[in-house]
């Protein structure tokens, strides 16, 4: 893959996982393309028990042409596990799946999965990477209100500040000041080489998906 082919791929990664969190107006977990991801997982019934951040990135890579064993969804001969280290959190890590412990100096591209927390303890957020613009990063996050009984919010698009620490990458909320560590990362180009069929990446294609966002 070109230098110019990598671009557009994460040009069409960003704007499939923005139209997927519904761009400014995010998408509450009765949307139906939040069902769609999350295959009816945080229904009504479930919201205060169910995390849906690891949705987003296994439909995305699922997307993106992946056919392995670690996609934890239901379908294509595979069926959504939940226990311990074959949920969607542990299938993205080894032995299971891709994800790599976050190489010093990282700083995330846009169509990045970046496995974020500080002591592993309940804290685990993953996300997908968008632009980065003035030290500021724009994410893209299923599970955006953690496990609240509420419709709203189910996905959002949001900013965080990147902060660099002793090689290490922190997430700091603009609004709390809360850091969260980067652990780990599935870097576009793993995706992109994995993928048995990349979908058409074109200007057009892309231009489609953001006419899409609401």
């Amino acid at each position: 893959m070109t230098p110019e082919d990598l671009k557009a791929a994460r040009e069409y990664a960003r704007a499939l996982a923005r139209w997927a969190c519904g761009g400014k107006n995010s998408r509450g977990k009765l949307d139906p393309l939040y069902v769609e991801v999350t295959q009816g997982r945080d229904a009504k019934g479930n919201w205060k028990h169910y995390s849906s951040c690891g949705d987003l990135l296994h439909w995305h890579a699922e997307q993106m042409g992946v056919d392995e064993p670690w996609i934890n969804r239901d379908g294509h001969g595979r069926k959504w596990e939940f226990i311990g280290d074959r949920g969607n959190i542990g299938k993205l890590q080894a032995p299971h799946g891709p994800a790599i412990a976050t190489p010093v100096g990282y700083l995330p591209e846009a169509g990045d999965y970046l496995m974020c927390w500080n002591t592993g303890n309940g804290d685990v957020h993953v996300r997908i990477a968008g632009n980065t613009n003035a030290g500021i990063l724009e994410t893209f996050d299923y599970g955006a209100g953690g496990m609240s009984d509420t419709e709203f919010p189910g996905a959002s698009c949001g900013s965080v500040e990147l902060v660099t620490n002793n090689g290490h990458l922190d997430l700091r909320s603009i609004r709390t000041k809360a850091i969260k560590r980067v652990q780990k990362v599935i870097p576009l180009q793993i995706i992109v080489d994995l993928s048995k069929k990349l979908p058409v990446m074109t200007g057009e294609a892309i231009d489609e998906l953001e006419k899409r966002v609401p």
